[in-house]
């Protein structure tokens, strides 16, 4: 599993500045995942080879 590229002191600063109302033992979990959402994220915002691409397009009204 990947490490998170945050300080659990920074993660709970992110956590209280969302609002959200955890529990020290939610807060740690989620702690403990947080570095994959990073790399899920930086995925998201690269960009996609073309074999990505679906290969098939879909036009209306024809048969």
């Amino acid at each position: 599993m990947m490490k998170p590229s945050i300080s659990e002191q920074d993660f709970s600063v992110l956590v209280a500045q969302a609002g959200l109302p955890l529990s020290a033992e939610q807060q740690r979990d989620i702690y403990a995942i947080y570095g994959l959402v990073e790399q899920q994220v930086a995925r998201m915002h690269a960009p996609l080879p073309r074999a990505a691409e679906p290969a098939l397009t879909f036009t209306p009204g024809s048969k």
